[in-house]
């Protein structure tokens, strides 16, 4: 007899900074297991529950910042949302590096903003699973490293070769996940201006929804300008090309 048709299951998704992640902790892996070979005995499904407890200050930014969120989604172009300045200039801008056509669009972006602003650009390089296994780094050899930090630095110092700007460029390359290692420069170089790319060339399929973008958006105290991949597709252009 089969007693077990459909189990619930509790997990908790949250990871580092982020609300939801795509990785399991130990605890929540283990609560997993189980429940597939209890399921797979049975023939049952299972559901899975993650119920995410946000304060009250982390529900009112969300709500704030939904509209920000709604666009970077859906326009096709580069978004910038906008934080009230203290100064009506930007003093310090960071670009979020990703070796990725992507990510040179960023830096020639955030060049061009720090150039006009006279501004002090920073340029964040979290080495990240495959391209660098932070996530134990210690098994990472020292020539590894080395090698990998190099080729960083060559790589963003020929883009920011072509541009006269008025201030040195300070170049930060960490071993530590996206998010942390973003939000720690920020508030280490009060940033004004935070410029990163998207990860998704389409705009269907949960959007850019997961991203790093996306992650950050509600608990950065600056601007953030999201800049998309080239081949970009809003799904706004193609629900009014199927009509």
């Amino acid at each position: 007899m089969k007693r077990f048709k459909k189990p619930l299951v509790g997990v908790g998704l949250s990871w580092g900074d982020c609300f939801v992640s795509d990785k399991l902790s130990e605890p929540n892996a283990e609560a997993v297991r189980p429940a597939l070979w209890l399921a797979r005995l049975n023939s049952a499904s299972i559901d899975f529950l993650f119920a995410l407890d946000l304060s009250a200050i982390a529900q009112e930014l969300i709500a704030e910042s939904s509209t920000g969120i709604k666009l970077m989604r859906k326009c096709p172009c580069a978004v910038w949302v906008t934080q009230p300045l203290e100064a009506q200039e930007l003093d310090s801008i960071l670009v979020a590096h990703k070796l990725r056509p992507v990510g040179d669009l960023a830096m020639d972006l955030g060049c061009s903003i720090a150039k006009l602003q006279n501004a002090q650009l920073h340029v964040l390089l979290a080495a990240e699973y495959p391209e660098f296994d932070y996530m134990f780094p210690a098994r990472v050899s020292s020539e590894r490293k080395r090698t990998y930090r190099n080729a960083v630095v060559r790589h963003i110092d020929t883009q920011i070769a072509g541009v006269d700007l008025r201030l040195p460029a300070k170049v930060h390359f960490v071993i530590k996940p996206p998010d942390l290692a973003i939000m720690n420069c920020i508030e280490q170089h009060a940033i004004d201006l935070l410029v990163m790319g998207t990860v998704s060339p389409t705009g269907i399929s949960g959007f850019i929804t997961g991203n790093t973008v996306e992650h950050l958006l509600p608990q950065i105290p600056c601007s953030l300008l999201a800049v998309k991949p080239r081949g970009f597709k809003s799904p706004v252009v193609l629900e009014r090309s199927g009509r």
